[in-house]
């Protein structure tokens, strides 16, 4: 897939959208801007992107 932008590890003057790395069970995981990862498991907090 390669590059795909990036994050900062804290929030900017522009209105951030937090990262979230979720578990979704077994070997999955993805990313989300929800904090509680649709209802699944929060590994923990990747950082900030811009909208």
């Amino acid at each position: 897939m390669g590059l795909q932008g990036y994050a900062s590890a804290t929030a900017t003057a522009v209105t951030p959208k937090p990262l979230y790395r979720c578990y979704a069970g077994g070997a999955d995981h993805f990313i989300s801007n929800d904090p509680k990862c649709e209802g699944r498991t929060v590994v923990k907090l990747l950082g900030y992107a811009a909208p």
